[in-house]
């Protein structure tokens, strides 16, 4: 006959038992649902930056085919001109600068590069407009100066493409980053009348061997 005594034994083994199963599938479930939230957003913080990266590449090559490649007329600089062409400022880049340690180290590589070719095209764009602004922007007076700013601004056009592409390309957000280079190529006229993609263009015009 079993004692009392070994029957209380076993009720305790059994409730330890269920115990530990118990926490052992909650921490596989919660494991889980961080794994899941996680990966979640990881893939919005790449659809957020890849959205924004499309659209200031595609400005930058819109503005590098025309008019800066070569179809800047310097007697026709002004500070209100030459200003039209400022990037914006980013705005998904700071709200989520907390989160750019989830990427990898080479998708963060080229996004961090973009993102601050993108800045040094700004200060020359300002740089220009200051310039200008300084002389009165006398129209009709072409300066070797203002010759060589221009020619500057389109080397730094040229100097976002790479990191643009490699970006896009490391970010990988599968099927959106079509319908994401689609919006931003029909924005821009020049880009669109060149009748390439965003990714070609940023290919053709900043060839690998440049890198």
């Amino acid at each position: 006959m079993i004692s009392t005594g070994f029957v209380a034994w076993i009720g305790v083994i059994g409730t330890i038992l269920g115990t530990l199963v118990g926490g052992v599938l909650t921490y596989v479930a919660t494991a889980r649902q961080d794994s899941r939230r996680r990966a979640q957003e990881l893939a919005d913080l790449k659809a957020s930056i890849y959205s924004e990266i499309a659209d200031r590449a595609a400005r930058c090559v819109n503005d590098y085919l025309d008019p800066w490649r070569d179809n800047v007329r310097l007697n026709k600089l002004s500070p209100e001109w030459v200003g039209k062409f400022r990037p914006t400022d980013p705005v998904v880049l700071p709200g989520v600068a907390g989160k750019l340690g989830l990427l990898d180290g080479e998708t963060l590589l080229a996004v961090t590069q973009f993102y601050f070719r993108l800045d040094v095209l700004t200060k020359a764009l300002e740089s220009l407009c200051a310039s200008l602004e300084r002389r009165g922007s006398v129209k009709g007076l072409a300066h070797e100066a203002d010759k060589a700013r221009v020619e500057a601004i389109a080397r730094r056009l040229e100097s976002c493409f790479n990191p643009a592409l490699r970006a896009l390309q490391n970010l990988n957000v599968g099927p959106a980053a079509a319908n994401f280079d689609d919006a931003a190529t029909r924005v821009y006229p020049h880009l669109r009348k060149s009748g390439l993609t965003l990714r070609q263009a940023l290919k053709e015009h900043f060839p690998t061997e440049k890198a």
